[in-house]
């Protein structure tokens, strides 16, 4: 990306992420492991699909079931949220850039598969 804006860091157990916007555009995702180093970075453009939500399903036990995530389509990105058009309809779901860089950091996350 091109003329990138460092937005924010966001920490998550040893874990950092930390979001270049271009608003109107896209944005970068940069995940730090625990020195600081970089070990993934993560790109979308309005119009790429991303994950919004998520919900646990349950079934038989306590400890059986899965994970139920929201997907959709980027349809703006500012330099504090993105929104989303939920895949189906509805109405656009607006996400944090914290959010939305934990939810988005992997694309061979289980999130987004």
């Amino acid at each position: 990306m091109s003329d990138n804006i460092q937005v924010s860091e966001h920490l998550g157990g040893n874990r950092s992420w930390r979001t270049y916007v271009t608003p109107g555009k896209g944005l970068e995702v940069h995940l730090h492991g625990p020195t600081g180093d970089l070990q993934h970075v993560r790109s979308f453009k309005v119009g790429d699909e991303a994950e919004y939500d998520s919900f646990w399903v349950s079934s038989d036990g306590p400890l059986e079931g899965y994970t139920h995530f929201l997907m959709g389509l980027i349809t703006q990105v500012s330099s504090k949220t993105v929104t989303i058009q939920p895949n189906g309809g509805g109405r656009n779901r607006r996400v944090k850039l914290g959010d939305f860089s934990f939810r988005n950091w992997n694309e061979k996350s289980p999130r987004n598969v």
